[in-house]
């Protein structure tokens, strides 16, 4: 009798007993995640300080193993959109105190491929006679104009990822020919004219960059262009050694698959259209026209759609979140095109482009997304003086 009593005594302690359990864990789990959320949250908010519109909810980012790169090479191409790239990975390096191997003028020799003594600064040397550059952590980005040289790349910045953008061709042909005034020669009257002059003698009407251009950037001599064997072997090549090939066509879409190749944030690869094509003859070209830039441009055109293939393939590996990423990304940037386009204005530059002016008021974020490459180089060259000069400074010092 006396155990079934202690039984029957015993199913309210163990009830009470199971009621505290969970309230402790249900606490422990709530506080931990409130902690967890809020330290996110905060961080974001930090990040977007500076903008006025709420976008709490898409700006938050999963938790990602990745590990952040900061050796990047990007083969900056002709008439690409190539220069919002550059920009964004001028300020993801500035902003992180990274070292820039930058040209002596405003970009790399247009006719010989890279070496590292067309690298600013790159001649300095400490008491020894080294280079100052290793002690200082090396150089990490280089992101302007400049012919690709693996060799000599890989030297200057080891264990970069590779980046580059290309463009339908004869988009591209159309644009270099715009912006470069090719084929006129002050005989055409319109688009078609100037097209049929510069297409029956391409050899004095176009340059370089309207002639496979991108093969040209990306290290091809343009005496192989007519060669099947070599160039399919140098598709082959950048296919292997190349880690990211952008698609001007899909520019956001080719973003996000840099934000993950450098693991960061999405405020990394924010950017402000700046300048659109106004003046320049009309691209509604004949079909006839079209496939005749395709045929003189039938290097491009083969790279343009391999890397087209491969781009999407990386977009299928990226993972079911990719168009969720996608909008979120479009989301945070139209809130920052709200933001920095107040008081803005527009002028006219001197190849017909309309090129919007930061306002006069704006934030030091606005005006680090409207800066142009010509004065991120201004910027960078001074960066990189003042490091060096202060870490020479500091050997004589210790001399």
């Amino acid at each position: 009798m006396s155990s079934i009593r202690i039984r029957r005594m015993s199913r309210p302690v163990v009830a009470l007993v199971l009621t505290i359990s969970c309230v402790c864990w249900t606490f422990l789990v709530g506080f931990l995640f409130s902690q967890t959320s809020t330290t996110t949250l905060l961080y974001h908010r930090a990040r977007a300080s500076e903008v006025t519109r709420p976008w709490n909810v898409t700006v938050l980012s999963r938790v990602s193993p990745c590990r952040p790169q900061h050796r990047i090479v990007y083969i900056k191409t002709h008439k690409t959109g190539s220069s919002t790239v550059t920009n964004i990975l001028e300020r993801y390096g500035y902003l992180r105190g990274l070292n820039f191997a930058l040209p002596k003028a405003l970009s790399f020799s247009a006719t010989k491929k890279f070496d590292p003594s067309q690298v600013y600064l790159n001649y300095l040397k400490d008491g020894n006679g080294s280079s100052i550059w290793p002690a200082l952590g090396g150089f990490h980005l280089v992101v302007n104009h400049l012919r690709y040289n693996r060799k000599e790349l890989e030297a200057t910045i080891p264990n970069a990822v590779y980046v580059t953008i290309i463009r339908e061709p004869a988009s591209q042909f159309l644009s270099a020919m715009c912006y470069y005034k090719l084929g006129s020669q002050g005989k055409a009257k319109s688009m078609a004219d100037t097209l049929d002059i510069a297409l029956a003698d391409p050899e004095k009407y176009l340059n370089v960059f309207a002639r496979n251009g991108h093969a040209y950037d990306l290290g091809m001599d343009p005496a192989s262009f007519s060669d099947p064997v070599a160039v399919n072997k140098t598709i082959e090549s950048l296919s292997r050694e190349l880690d990211l090939v952008m698609i001007t066509e899909y520019f956001d879409e080719s973003l996000i698959l840099l934000k993950k190749l450098l693991c960061c944030d999405f405020e990394d690869i924010l950017y402000i259209a700046k300048g659109v094509g106004k003046g320049c003859a009309s691209r509604n070209i004949t079909s006839d026209a079209r496939e005749k830039i395709r045929r003189l441009n039938h290097v491009d055109v083969k790279l343009y759609q391999h890397f087209n293939r491969t781009f999407w393939d990386k977009v299928r590996d990226y993972g079911p979140t990719f168009q969720q990423d996608l909008r979120s990304f479009r989301e945070i940037k139209e809130a920052n095109t709200e933001m920095c386009l107040t008081g803005a204005s527009e002028r006219i530059d001197g190849h017909s482009a309309v090129v919007l002016r930061v306002g006069k008021n704006a934030s030091e974020k606005c005006n680090n997304l409207f800066r142009e490459d010509v004065q991120w180089v201004s910027i960078l060259k001074r960066y990189m003086q003042n490091k060096s000069s202060t870490f020479v400074k500091g050997i004589d010092k210790r001399h």
